[in-house]
């Protein structure tokens, strides 16, 4: 996976998003039930982001991927200029992503295809039908309506809306275990079920990918300090030994990030940031 470029950046909303995260001492606090999440760009959304590159060294290590799922859509906002919009660009990943199973979800659309025995989404898709289905969801979700971004229950009444509407049913599912923890039983729950998260953040972190080698694994990381809004499609650990014994154990989300550039990565878990909720996408 590819390293990315990492600067500390201030964004001119900022000060608005920050209220709502009332950061306290260089920790994060839980957001209320009306935060607005509205950090959806690269270095353009709110909030101050830092590099948190780290190596671990380890004389072996493995993986658990039983419940990694290797194809997700990982879409932006379609290029259609909106802004603190991740709250309508995360029920446009939701949506693509059950458009496979539901197919009139985006009506006359396919969103990936299948290749020699797996399915495959399509990245960044260029459709007419994206940017649609993405402002249509912008409103829907009363985004930066009075206040930058979406709160979670703009998210969930905008997508039940835009579900409801295509003739399906959507129920939302608890997966939330504390500020720094998913409950995992439900995300395999959720992956056996072919089915996919949001987490609404204050404050989070976001891992771009990895350098491995035999005695240590580098992890190209940052942290944010604004409300955002992410689709999780699955996950994996890794154990780290050193003389034969168990010194580390980490927790990685699969993420769309829902960004200005459809960055795919992952989450760690119990690391910065702070998990307001987490909730599976029951769509049928």
């Amino acid at each position: 996976m590819r390293k990315t470029k990492h600067k500390l950046f201030t964004g001119a909303v900022c000060g608005l998003c920050a209220l709502l995260l009332a950061a306290n001492g260089g920790m994060v606090r839980k957001a209320s039930a009306h935060a607005r999440y509205c950090d959806d760009g690269y270095y353009e959304g709110s909030g101050t982001r830092v590099s948190t590159d780290y190596t671990i060294e380890y004389d072996s290590y493995v993986e658990h991927n039983e419940y990694y799922v290797y194809q997700a859509p990982s879409l932006h906002n379609g290029g259609t200029g909106a802004t603190n919009c991740c709250s309508s660009t995360a029920g446009t990943n939701v949506i693509a992503f059950y458009d496979r199973y539901y197919t009139n979800l985006i009506e006359d659309f396919e969103p990936g295809m299948e290749y020699k025995g797996i399915y495959r989404y399509f990245p960044n898709i260029e459709s007419v039908k994206i940017p649609a289905l993405h402002t249509t969801l912008y409103n829907y979700m009363n985004v930066n309506v009075n206040y930058p971004g979406a709160t979670e229950d703009d998210f969930k009444s905008g997508l039940k809306r835009y579900v409801n509407e295509q003739g399906y049913n959507v129920n939302y599912k608890s997966a939330h275990q504390n500020a720094k923890m998913v409950n995992l039983t439900k995300i395999q729950q959720m992956v056996n079920n072919n089915q996919v998260a949001v987490l609404c953040f204050s404050g989070y972190n976001f891992v771009y990918g990895f350098t491995v080698a035999s005695t240590y694994r580098k992890v190209y990381q940052e942290a944010v300090d604004a409300g955002h809004m992410m689709m999780v499609y699955g996950y994996f650990t890794v154990d780290y030994y050193k003389n034969g014994r168990l010194f580390l154990t980490e927790t990685y989300l699969q993420a769309s990030m829902c960004n200005g550039l459809g960055d795919q990565g992952f989450i760690k878990m119990n690391d910065y940031g702070n998990i307001d909720d987490a909730f599976i996408v029951e769509i049928s």
